[in-house]
């Protein structure tokens, strides 16, 4: 999938400032609708309650004001007074007929009225209902029971309630006023708010396209809220390794080069000399061995290249076999005899044990044998080079140890001698050999084995290379 396919088909996706300006919405509508149903409740609960009190209280005393008067027959509710505001009495008989109407309405007179609140009076309980007209307008009815001289009766008061509907949109229309700018304050703060998380997420992202694209050095401004600089310092501690890993790698391969470039130069300039003017037949031994040399130079070098390779193949640690280091150690030695003979150097081997524990065997052997060359490698003609291994700490811990009584290394190089293709004395490379892969390998195999190398050196004096294995036990323990 191309880049700019990927990119087309991100952009269908909502960003986080739409999931963030969504989610603020949804919460504000969601708190509307629930304020909404709340204001509907105490619409109910409150206000068309203490309304209906209100009215239950006003029937009442106009049917105790017109027993009062001599009933319905004698006292008329215009005289009454106390009406109520946008409201229309009707005085009932027992059967529920009209008596009097403070409307003055002459159709209603006698009419029987068979809603449900007059039917509750008539049987001695209050009424009282709320109905939308076919006007669209919003009112209450409410009845009282009333006893004219013992033939029953009733009052029904109906009451246009346009006052309290007023009011219910006066509210209403603020709710949704302050909702509308809720809204629009909440989609403002939630953009401001994405826009700190998304530019530092936006600035990973096109960085980490220049990486891919070859810009090693492309880096971000860690801003924004705590994870997000979080984010930034750690892509940048990661850009950073990586650029450091390339660099180590370039510098790797040109001085992997340089080390190959020379034997080669030698050896060309050797055949140059030859087709330029043609060696007697005396002189062929001396410039074939010299050739030779080169050749094993350049071998050598190879070898040693591949080596680190397989040290350093592969991220996980080296999973461990069952290998015998004593048996390991002591192959290494016998198949290092001519040079040993050579030099007539001493070997001095202590094994604590000869039983097998659990270990990468090809990585131990690289371990063994670059530690051993380099012994050998600096220990002057009769000198003596020890091979130790050892279980201390109740055979918990292996530890290796090679040491000579070579010249030591100076103080000063002691940071760089495990560095690839360095050499403590490079005026002395031809007499001691090697590309200065030695130490580079032993480290690398070190740390896929968990081993952990630790070197004492006194100028004179030689050096010892130490390397501890914990949790390792040998199976004659």
């Amino acid at each position: 999938m191309s880049e700019d396919h990927r990119l087309r088909r991100n952009k269908k996706i909502l960003g986080v400032r739409w999931h963030l300006g969504l989610s603020y919405l949804l919460v504000i509508w969601v708190i509307l609708g629930v304020l909404l149903l709340f204001m509907s409740n105490l619409l109910e609960t409150s206000i068309i309650g203490a309304r209906r009190a209100s009215l239950y209280a006003q029937a009442h005393l106009i049917a105790s004001a017109i027993r009062a008067r001599g009933g319905p027959r004698e006292a008329r509710i215009a005289t009454i007074g106390g009406l109520p505001p946008q409201g229309r009495v009707l005085v009932l008989d027992g059967e529920g007929r009209v008596l009097d109407d403070s409307a003055s309405d002459p159709g209603m007179a006698l009419k029987k009225l068979g809603f449900d609140e007059v039917r509750a009076a008539l049987s001695g309980r209050e009424g009282a209902n709320t109905y939308y007209l076919p006007d669209g307008s919003f009112a209450m009815y409410v009845a009282v029971p009333a006893d004219w001289d013992g033939t029953g009766g009733a009052v029904f008061i109906a009451q246009d309630l346009k006052d309290i509907v007023s009011q219910y949109r006066s509210v209403m229309g603020m709710v949704v006023w302050g909702g509308g700018i809720a809204s629009v304050v909440a989609v403002a703060f939630a953009w401001h708010l994405s826009t700190t998380i998304s530019e530092p997420l936006s600035d990973l992202s096109r960085a980490a396209r220049m990486m891919a694209s070859g810009r090693l050095d492309s880096r971000v401004s860690p801003k924004g809220p705590l994870e997000t600089r979080e984010l930034g310092a750690s892509f940048n501690y990661m850009a950073q390794a990586i650029e450091n890993t390339m660099e180590r790698q370039e510098q790797f391969l040109m001085a992997a080069a340089h080390e190959l470039r020379a034997p080669l130069a030698s050896m060309r300039a050797l055949v140059e000399s030859m087709e330029i003017s043609p060696p007697e037949p005396d002189e062929l031994p001396e410039l074939i061995n010299d050739i030779h040399i080169e050749i094993l130079d350049l071998q050598q070098t190879a070898e040693s290249i591949l080596s680190l390779l397989r040290a350093r193949s592969g991220t996980a640690p080296s999973k461990p076999q069952q290998a015998n280091p004593a048996k390991i150690i002591k192959e290494l030695i016998k198949s290092r005899a001519a040079t040993i003979s050579e030099r007539n150097l001493e070997i001095i081997q202590r094994y604590q044990t000869g039983g097998e524990v659990p270990i990468d065997p090809l990585l131990f052997r690289l371990i063994v044998a670059n530690l051993l060359d380099n012994a050998i490698k600096f220990t002057p003609p009769g000198g003596t080079v020890a091979v130790t291994l050892d279980f201390p700490e109740n055979r918990n811990k292996m530890v290796l140890e090679v040491s000579d009584n070579g010249p030591g290394i100076p103080p000063e190089h002691l940071d760089k001698i495990f560095e690839r293709f360095y050499r403590v004395d490079p005026a002395r490379q031809k007499a001691t050999g090697g590309a200065g892969l030695g130490l580079a390998i032993v480290k690398e195999a070190c740390e896929k084995t968990a081993g952990v190398i630790h070197v004492e050196t006194s100028p004179g004096a030689g050096t010892v290379f130490a390397v501890e294995w914990h949790n390792i036990r040998s199976d004659e323990s």
